[in-house]
Order: structure tokens, then sequence, then C-alpha cells
């Protein structure tokens, strides 16, 4: 992963018939009821010129190398008038280079010295600095975020708050609209599957049917496309389930769809003076797909890369689509950007040698055996840790830890400080360790386990 930052200013299961029609029934008659209310609401009407005098529109993950590949194909029309109309250019971003603390850092202005973010397993009360939106809040303007990071819990304000994907709770702001987070909450835990996912599923269930979650959306916004597109990946989901790379792209496109639809009819509810909102199937559908759209680093083409080659290209598209939306709704002297918090590579190999990512789940299991309060992250083949929120630990008691875990006699791994109390890991041993998966790294606690359990 590149230290780029792109700008523009001016990531078959069967199923009981009978289940299966039932629901389509349900959502027949939700669809029923909502051509009507369309048909009522006028929803050919053109769109509403809002007031808003800044718009930053974050695509997340996004990079030139996939925007100068589908160029010249001329699949991004908006990129190329904002471009054109507009200036651009390429910036770097910062290491660590996770989502959190860049957005944050943009947000701010300062680095996460300063504004305190280090890792995902934060609130907002956590960041240590204003933000943008702070400051124009405080000079009287109306502001609107929609998915930011690290902005849960949402507090009151007279705009609106919707916290982006690291949010552990439904609740935003304005509470009329939680019913969609319960919803799409919901949705995830029950594609993690499990008995948590079940769990939630029913709980959500209860309280955000498809009927509500209908009639609700239309209300907000939603259109009769996005819940015909919705109600037609869930039936075909209960018949035949897509393979995993398929409905993993199908949920972050639609997912993204809802939240076009919810996003500008919060614009056209509120209009506030300054909004966000952030775009990220670019980075979720990147890191996974990523092997398929630059195959060479990963072995050539296959059947597989010339199947889902679009899958990457795609997102930049829709996101494409929606910069051209929110364009048609801005007057000529407003400013829009177009930010990305950082860019996207194959790590793939180093001169020959295999190239492991570390396990971040286990070493911060490691640590907390050992007594640590900790937030890890992976970063590519780099690891980042930190203090959790909350903890008293003090910084230099983690970086023992760090140094505690060794193979053999020899670190496990480079400890390099970041800034205070975040630290970068790197593996500390050199040449292809595919031969040593089988050796024994000591833990800060004294256990073992086979090295091949952190790559």
């Amino acid at each position: 992963m590149p230290g780029a930052l792109f700008a523009l200013a001016t990531r078959h299961r069967q199923v009981q018939a009978s289940g299966a029609w039932r629901w389509l029934g349900r959502i027949s008659l939700s669809l029923g009821a909502l051509v009507v209310l369309l048909t009522v609401a006028s929803a050919l009407a053109p769109p509403r010129q809002l007031h808003t005098r800044l718009l930053l529109y974050g695509v997340d993950g996004a990079t030139w190398s996939v925007i100068d590949t589908l160029r010249p194909l001329e699949m991004l029309p908006e990129f190329e008038r904002l471009r054109a109309d507009g200036a651009s250019g390429i910036l770097r971003s910062l290491e660590p280079m996770l989502s959190p603390i860049v957005w944050t850092t943009i947000g701010s202005g300062v680095g996460l010295d300063r504004h305190g973010i280090a890792g995902f397993h934060v609130t907002h009360d956590a960041c240590r600095s204003a933000r943008f939106w702070d400051v124009l809040e405080d000079r009287g303007m109306v502001v609107g975020t929609y998915k930011w990071l690290v902005t849960y819990p949402p507090r009151e304000i007279e705009g609106f708050m919707v916290p982006g994907w690291l949010a552990t709770g439904p609740e935003v702001e304005p509470e009329d609209l939680t019913f969609a987070r319960v919803f799409e909450q919901s949705r995830k835990a029950r594609f993690r599957g499990g008995e948590e996912g079940a769990a939630a599923t029913a709980a959500a269930g209860e309280v955000v049917g498809p009927v509500r979650y209908v009639t609700e959306g239309v209300r907000h916004g939603l259109r009769l496309t996005t819940l015909v597109e919705l109600a037609r990946f869930a039936l075909e989901n209960r018949i035949r389930e897509p393979a995993g790379e398929e409905r993993m792209v199908r949920i972050q496109v639609l997912r993204a769809r809802i939240d076009r639809d919810l996003f500008i009819g919060l614009l056209e509810r509120y209009d506030p003076d300054v909004a966000t909102f952030t775009y990220y199937p670019t980075d979720a559908v990147a890191h996974r797909m990523w092997k398929y759209y630059d195959p060479d680093p990963f072995g050539g083409a296959t059947a597989e890369s010339q199947r889902f080659w679009d899958a990457v290209p795609s997102t930049y598209r829709q996101a494409d689509e929606i910069l051209g939306e929110l364009r048609a709704r801005l007057s000529d002297d407003a400013m829009l950007v177009v930010l990305s918090d950082h860019g996207m590579t194959a790590a793939g190999t180093e001169g020959g040698v295999a190239v492991f990512g570390l396990r971040a789940g286990e070493v911060d299991a490691a640590l907390a055996a050992a007594g640590a309060s900790v937030d890890v992250s992976q970063v590519g083949m780099k690891g980042t840790v930190a203090g959790a929120q909350g903890s008293t630990l003090p910084p230099e008691e983690v970086e023992e830890l760090l140094e505690a875990f060794q193979s053999g006699r020899r670190d496990l791994f480079r400890v390099e400080t970041l800034s205070p109390g975040v630290f970068g890991l790197t593996l500390a041993l050199e040449g292809d360790v595919r031969d040593r998966s089988a050796e024994a790294v000591t833990l800060p606690d004294g256990s073992t386990v086979p090295f091949e359990s952190f790559l």
C-alpha cells in the first residue's frame, strides 16, 4: 500500500420453496405500497438545488493507478470533468496507513500524536482535537457528516451525523434514521453467520422488518430501484447463494446505493452549509479482489482473474456515478472536494521471497494474555499496536512486551515507535520464513505457539 493520497478539488444453498415465496410475497406487498407512495410523491421531479457551500466526498482507498487505467476507457466521466474544471494532484498519506487514523488527520489537520486516534477500536470521545465540522458548527453553520470514521456515538447537532462502519451500535443523528442502521447491522450479522449472527438478525427483525424498512426507507429517500435490487438480491441469496467474491461485491455496491439514497435524502431535508459523504467499496473490494485486477504479482492471469477483473473498476464507476448525482445538486459557487485516505497496490513478493502479513488477532490475544489492553491492527505486511481506549498501561511496558516475542533466541518483531505510545511491527527474521512455520515462538506470558500462528 503506497503512501499516496489522491485529491480532486473545485474498497448453492437450497431453501424451502414455501419460505422463499412467503418472503417474496412480503417484499412484493411492500414494493406495491412503495409504487403508490412514489407516484403520489412525484419521484420524477428534478434534483433540488442545495445551498451547501462545501461538500467533501471521501473515496476510501482510491488510487490514481486505477483511475488512470480507466481514463482511456472513458469509464469515469465525472472524475474527468472535475479534474478538468478544478485542480488535482497526488498527496502523501501517513504511516501507519490505518483508515481511522488518516481520516481523523484529514478531519483535524493534526497527526495521531495530537488527535489520539491510534487504531480501530475507538469512539469519538477519544479524539483530542476538533475536526473541521466542529469548528464550522461553532461558527453557526449547519453540518452533516455521513459515515466519516470515528464519529460514534453521534452527538446531537443541528444537521445530521451518521457514523461510519466502526460504529458498535445503531445510533444515528437524527434518531428517526436509526431503523436503517438496525437493518444494516442485522444484515452484517447474518452474513457473518453463527449464533451471534442469528440472534442479531432475529432481534433486528422484530424491530425492523421488510415492510417497515420499505415504508420508512421511502420516507427517508430510498429509491424504488434500490429497494427492488435489495429484494432481488435477498431472494437470490435464499434460493442460491452466490460465490463468495460475487456476493461480497454485490453487498458492497448495494450498501453504497442505500447510502447514496439516504445521504441525498438528508441533504434535501437539512440543506447543510457543509456536508461529508464517504464511499467505502473502492477500499473493501480492492483488499479482497486486487489479485484479479492486477494478477501479475499473484502468479499471472487465470480464469478467475478474467471473471472478476471488473470487480475493482465497478466500484470506481459507482463512485463516479454518485459524484455526478451530488454535483448536480450543488450550485456553481459551491466547493466540491474529492479525496482518499491512501492508495492501493499489490504486496506480492519481494526479491522472490514470500511476503506474509501479521495476524493482528493473534498478536492481540498474546498481549491480552500478558495483561496488556491494546489495539492491534494489520496494515498490509505490518502491524500497529497502541494502548486501547482507556488503558493506563505505560507505553514503555507495551514496548517491553512486544520485545518479549522470541523465535529461538531472536526477536520475532522489529519494533518501531511511530508516535508516542504507538508502535509499528514487522518481522525481524530475514529471508524466506516458510521453512520456519513450525518453529516455536515464545510469547510474553511464557507460553509457546508455532511460528505460523502469526502469519
